[in-house]
């Protein structure tokens, strides 16, 4: 079993992104062409290969300040970790011993002297004992996960909350209506306003990313945009999901202040759900856990989904951090 540290330009990409859309801990947010869109070509990637197979995968984003080296979690990446080759196993035995040597040899590739390493896995990840016994810290984070596939509409409004079915009457009485964007002008709108009224999602700096993020995903049908607006045509909601093979992610939804009575975010929440619903995909709020945010995405009939953060704070920093 062999790993190397590769910067983005040298990985095979079609080998990258085959592993990761056929792995269960693989995802849209480890996809080549969505790194590049976020990190503008300047990531890395751990590569497992056993004899020429490469059988795992593990974005790695290494950055420096003041002389000190850190990988950190981007903003836009929700689960990175490891995503394992999709292989049949003759036993359980086969199956850890396996991912046991894979995580060895990416905990021996990463660089040493960082000075912070945090990362959120996949849910599906099941093997992270190696971090634990070489110190890293392990957490347990939620998402909320709602498995739509395939089916009806009706059947997913049934397993609503009866203030979310409240919520969505409310937005139709009140002639709010979804359309599918193609860029994110009414959803930097939406930040803005609301930004200037005291309440900050993303700093400014992340809206051009945004749009980027939308029109490359349109490109590759890796994402798409949804906005509501009232019968005068003011924007009320915009969101952006991201979505691969198996998962609708709910990378972004915004409601505007000024128009939060009007329940626009829950019947535009239910448009997407309704897609994934008919692309036979799961649908994964992405958190939060924050407890009014948990409320609204429980309403839906989500299921609260474990998924781990890796960690490891160089011990002379967290010597001074005391």
């Amino acid at each position: 079993m062999k790993a190397r540290l590769t910067h983005c330009r040298d990985i095979d990409k079609i080998n990258w992104d085959r592993l990761v859309s056929e792995s269960k801990q693989g995802s849209v947010f480890m996809k080549s062409d969505y790194l590049n869109t976020i990190l503008a070509n300047e990531w890395s990637g751990i590569e497992v290969f056993e004899d020429n197979e490469l059988v795992a995968v593990m974005p790695i984003l290494i950055k420096n300040k003041w002389g000190l080296s850190y990988a950190l979690q981007p903003i836009l990446a929700k689960y990175w970790g490891i995503a394992f080759v999709n292989r049949n196993y003759a036993n359980k035995n086969k199956e850890y011993s396996f991912k046991k040597d894979i995580v060895a040899a990416i905990i021996d590739c990463i660089p040493k002297g960082l000075a912070n390493l945090n990362y959120n896995f996949h849910p599906e990840f099941d093997y992270p004992l190696p971090f634990y016994w070489k110190s890293y810290s392990l957490k347990s984070s939620y998402t909320y996960v709602l498995d739509a596939r395939g089916k009806s509409e009706s059947n997913i409004f049934d397993d609503y909350s009866s203030q979310l079915k409240s919520s969505i009457r409310t937005a139709q009485k009140n002639e709010i209506k979804i359309f599918e964007d193609d860029s994110a002008s009414a959803l930097i709108y939406i930040l803005e306003e609301n930004r200037k009224s005291g309440k900050m999602i993303y700093d400014q700096g992340y809206y051009q990313l945004l749009d980027q993020v939308i029109k490359t995903g349109l490109n590759n049908g890796n994402s798409f945009s949804l906005t509501a607006v009232n019968q005068n045509e003011e924007k009320v909601a915009s969101s952006i999901y991201l979505k691969d093979n198996h998962t609708v992610y709910a990378l972004i939804h915004a409601m505007a202040k000024s128009h939060s009575k009007t329940d626009g975010l829950s019947l535009l929440v239910h448009n997407a759900v309704l897609r994934a619903a008919s692309g036979h995909l799961k649908f994964d709020f992405l958190g939060s856990m924050i407890e009014p945010v948990e409320a609204f995405n429980r309403r839906f009939g989500a299921e609260p989904i474990p998924y781990l953060n890796v960690s490891k704070i160089n011990k002379l920093l967290r010597t001074f951090g005391k």
